[in-house]
């Protein structure tokens, strides 16, 4: 492979997408220990992706870059260490993303600590964006807000690919849900992602009906893809020992957190990644997802489908569409 060429989009510097990502000619990188080098079917596409290009997303401080953080593909080389053969079906995160080998791309190279199998009751549109959304939503309620059947959760960016998971995982855990959106024509979605009750952040008395409908307590568990005015519109109505899981910050930036607030109400701030988990955490997860989505009980909404010559228009619906966005390499 260390001669071979591959076709990639790639951004060689900052700025409007459509001025900067073009298709590529680079070389297919290697697999080192613990890797694996991934021939890509899909890739999922979504906000961070559209900030990186831009030069907007903390995470990624340099060009080049290639759009996708997941996939589903087939496991075409290993390197020592790797858990699957040759040949496997898996999805995951690129272990390069940010420096120029993202997942929009023929080939692309994954960690051992973040290939997963492939969800075999998912297509796979579904199953590309699994891991930054379900995997990320498991991680946040279970392994950091240790949410329980009757808890009550909140959720802001409700009708994000991210919140959307929460809403349908909340659900499925037995909690009350309740959605917070910016738009009122997202309410039925999110409604149909199990959310019990839809609230708009612009609502001027939106911390009294959360309080009412938390019979005055607040919520246990507030889980925010979208930070900034957000955040403070809602962390009022955080109840005593409640759980604030932050998950990013679709709005624009971070929360600014208020220790004093934090100490005198008596909760707990987390982060939630679907890269930061422990192996138990990470197997334990695996399972008990499958068995929701065996039930019915999860269901990822359907994607949008592109072709790879049609990224920049696949792009271009990042913020605009409810689905999903994912480009098809084969």
């Amino acid at each position: 492979m260390e001669n071979k060429l591959m076709r990639s989009w790639q951004a060689d510097e900052f700025g409007e997408i459509s001025e900067v990502l073009k298709i590529k000619n680079i070389p297919v990188p290697e697999p080192k220990k613990g890797e694996a080098l991934i021939k890509v079917i899909v890739s999922s596409i979504g906000l961070p992706d559209k900030l990186a290009v831009e030069g907007n997303y903390p995470f990624v401080t340099n060009p080049p870059i290639t759009p996708g953080q997941e996939f589903v593909g087939i496991v075409e080389k290993t390197g020592a260490d790797f858990p699957f053969i040759e040949g496997t079906k898996v999805l995951g995160t690129s272990e390069y993303y940010g420096k120029g080998y993202g997942a929009v791309a023929d080939y692309t190279i994954c960690s051992k600590t973040t290939v997963l199998p492939f969800p075999t009751k998912l297509s796979d549109e579904q199953a590309a964006a699994f891991p930054g959304t379900y995997h990320v939503a498991y991680v946040g309620l279970v392994n950091r807000g240790d949410i329980k059947d009757g808890d009550s959760l909140l959720v802001l960016g409700a009708a994000g690919r991210t919140g959307a998971a929460a809403l349908q995982l909340g659900k499925a855990l037995g909690a009350k849900v309740i959605a917070v959106i910016r738009n009122d024509e997202q309410k039925e979605f999110c409604i149909s992602q199990g959310a019990d009750v839809v609230l708009n952040s612009s609502d001027e008395k939106l911390i009294d009906k959360i309080m009412e409908l938390t019979d005055h307590k607040g919520v246990d568990v507030i889980y925010d893809t979208v930070g900034g005015k957000a955040h403070k519109s809602v962390i009022n109505a955080i109840a005593y020992k409640g759980r604030v899981i932050l998950v990013g910050f679709a709005g624009g930036s971070w929360p600014e957190l208020n220790p004093q607030h934090i100490m005198f109400k008596g909760y707990a701030v987390m982060g939630a990644l679907n890269t930061i988990r422990t192996e138990e955490e990470k197997q334990d997860a695996i399972k008990k997802l499958s068995e929701l989505i065996g039930r019915g009980d999860i269901n990822p909404p359907k994607a949008k489908l592109f072709n790879f010559n049609d990224t920049i228009s696949a792009m271009s619906e990042i913020g605009k569409s409810k689905e999903g966005i994912v480009v098809q390499l084969s």
